[in-house]
């Protein structure tokens, strides 16, 4: 990394950087189809990448859940020939509980 300091605005060994807009989108997992959310990003001192901080979307109705890191690489990698995570609406499925 060629900056001694590293800061939001830090772009990673990748190219990426922390996009603010990202945090709190909703996204579904192609292989478990869970919902997650973005809450964060973290700096990952192995890889000098960004990662997403994530949580299961439904952790106020089923209780404290662990949180999650994946790297931006990752998050939008592919699965299958799919993408691996695909964001949907809140309203969709907040909807489709309370039917």
């Amino acid at each position: 990394m060629s900056s001694k300091f590293i800061n939001y605005n830090t772009k990673d060994s990748k190219g990426n950087y922390r996009e603010q807009k990202m945090i709190g989108t909703l996204w579904m997992h192609s292989g478990n189809n869970k919902l997650y959310t973005i809450i964060g990003y973290v700096w990952n001192c192995v890889t000098d990448e960004w990662d997403f901080k994530i949580k299961p979307y439904f952790e106020e109705k089923f209780g404290d859940q662990v949180e999650y890191t994946r790297s931006i690489e990752n998050f939008h990698g592919q699965r299958e020939g799919k993408p691996r995570f695909i964001r949907v609406t809140r309203e969709s499925f907040d909807n489709e509980i309370e039917e």
